[in-house]
Formats: C-alpha cells, sequence, structure tokens
C-alpha cells in the first residue's frame, strides 16, 4: 500500500481522487506538512503493507500565503501553528508566496527522505501545478474532518462538494487544530463536519464532536456530524 500526503485544499480533491486506486491511504493537511502528522505517521508506518510514501504540494497555495502573512506580523497565529509550520520558515520573511512553495517542497522532500530512509520505503514528492484545475464555487466552502482512508472524496462529499470541502485528515484531533486554525481565522470559513467513514468510527468522532464543542476555536462554527 502507499501513502500520499497532501494539502487540505478543496481545489485538489479531484485531482488526488484521480490517483485513488483503492490502494492509497490520504492524509491532507495545510501545506502538506510532514512535521503536523508525526503522529498519524507513526501509527501508519507500523503497518508492513505500505511500501510508499508521496507527499504532493501544490502552486497557489493558501497555506504558504498564511505562512507569509504571520512571518511579517500581517496575523497572528497561535503558538502551536507557529511551532508546527511557520517556523519552518523563519529565515524567508521577505521570500514570495511561490518561493515559499519551492522551499515547502524541499523542505518536505527532506524530511520525507529522513524518515524514508530510516524505515526502507520509496519516496517521492511533486508539486501540482493548481492552474491545471478548471472549477467554480456553486456553495459555501466547508472543513471536512477525517481520518486516514483510501475513500474517494466523490464518495464521502459528493461530486457536487469537491470543490467546496477543505480536506482535514489525520489520526490525530491535536493534529487538526492548525488546519482548523488555518481554515476558520484565515481562510474564513463558518462551517465545519466531522466524518465516520465506517461504524467503527463514529464513537470516535462523537468524542471529537464533544471536544470540538468547547473549544473557542470553534465557538462561531457550524459543527455538524455524520456517518458514510
Amino acid at each position: 500500500m502507499k501513502i500520499v500526503i497532501s494539502c487540505m485544499d478543496r481545489r485538489l480533491n479531484e485531482y488526488l481522487d484521480s490517483l485513488n486506486d483503492g490502494e492509497t491511504i490520504f492524509l491532507r493537511n495545510a501545506g502538506a506538512n510532514l512535521n503536523g502528522l508525526k503522529t498519524t505517521l507513526n501509527v501508519l508506518l507500523n503497518n508492513e503493507n505500505i511500501t510508499e510514501i508521496k507527499v504532493i504540494t501544490h502552486t497557489d497555495c493558501g497555506a504558504m500565503k498564511t505562512v507569509s502573512k504571520a512571518l511579517n506580523k500581517e496575523i497572528e497565529l497561535s503558538p502551536l501553528a507557529n511551532e508546527v509550520l511557520v517556523n519552518l520558515f523563519k529565515d524567508l520573511k521577505n521570500a514570495t508566496s511561490s518561493e515559499l512553495e519551492e522551499e515547502n517542497t524541499s523542505i518536505q522532500k527532506r524530511l520525507l527522505e529522513e524518515i524514508a530512509n530510516a524505515r526502507g520505503f520509496k519516496a517521492s514528492v511533486e508539486m501540482f501545478d493548481l492552474s491545471k484545475v478548471k472549477f467554480k464555487d456553486k456553495g459555501e466552502h466547508i472543513f471536512t474532518l477525517l481520518e486516514p482512508s483510501n475513500m474517494k472524496y466523490e464518495k464521502i462529499i459528493g461530486k457536487e462538494g469537491l470543490f467546496e470541502h477543505y480536506i482535514i485528515q489525520s489520526a490525530s484531533l491535536e493534529e487538526k487544530y492548525v488546519d482548523m486554525e488555518i481554515a476558520i481565522n484565515v481562510l474564513g470559513v463558518k462551517k465545519g463536519e466531522i466524518v465516520a467513514l465506517d461504524t467503527s468510527e463514529y464513537r470516535k468522532i462523537e468524542l471529537y464532536a464533544s471536544r470540538l464543542k468547547i473549544n473557542p476555536l470553534l465557538k462561531d462554527i457550524e459543527l455538524t456530524k455524520r456517518r458514510i
């Protein structure tokens, strides 16, 4: 089996579905950032069936625009967001968003190679050109919290919703906080959902929902939960 790690950007959903062969586990966060997926990777990489990891960054990346604004004090992020994401670029205050995208790809390649060399996996990194994607917004944007899965996004959110949902996908609620912070405070998303992809996950998302209800980050967010 293969792991694909990519950005939560809603414009990638259709492209990533085209790569889904049913034998690929997908992980998503802001910027395709391995530094924000340590817990999840420690769990998944104990699976002896995993033989390959691929990281897909992309152009016109909102996460890198967020990093640029944070470095230049245009926005203030949480200490956790700075630790997990922004500080990776702390010496690049004057870099453009495009330069940060290139640097992010290099950073993720280095982090991935460290993991692959230690565990003996095949590894690759690519930057996807989002100008190849043609889409129209059809509704209000929403963030969707998922566990790692090989299920196609079209099945999870429907074909009509492919370009409306920011997909945050990892095995830890704590690892999702930075991505929700960026979705809510930077991208202006006002709705969120937690999705159980099978019956065994439903108890887990019930726990997630109860914890998120008391989190100040989500005080003005319409949060729902459902199962496939």
